[in-house]
């Protein structure tokens, strides 16, 4: 976010912290385009539907219970195809 300019250094990070934490205004930035981020949608590969990344978080979350109760195979989910 620092180099897409939508957070700045001197404006949106504790000075006194050396400026590695966010201040209150930097948070709130950080916050809504996280959120964004979560809500926005793309084609899930195998399901060949539109899902949000929200939700493909909580598919895996589902696997992952299956794996730990069900002793069935877990694969992560990945967006991009190892190549």
């Amino acid at each position: 976010m620092v180099n897409r300019k939508k957070l700045q250094v001197t404006k949106h990070f504790d000075k006194k912290l050396n400026y590695a934490l966010l201040n209150e205004e930097g948070k709130k930035i950080f916050i809504e385009a996280f959120e964004n981020r979560l809500n926005e949608k793309f084609k899930h590969p195998k399901l060949k539907r539109l899902v949000s990344y929200n939700t493909a978080i909580k598919l895996d979350g589902y696997k992952l219970i299956k794996f730990l109760v069900e002793e069935k195979e877990f694969t992560p989910f990945l967006l991009k195809e190892k190549m």
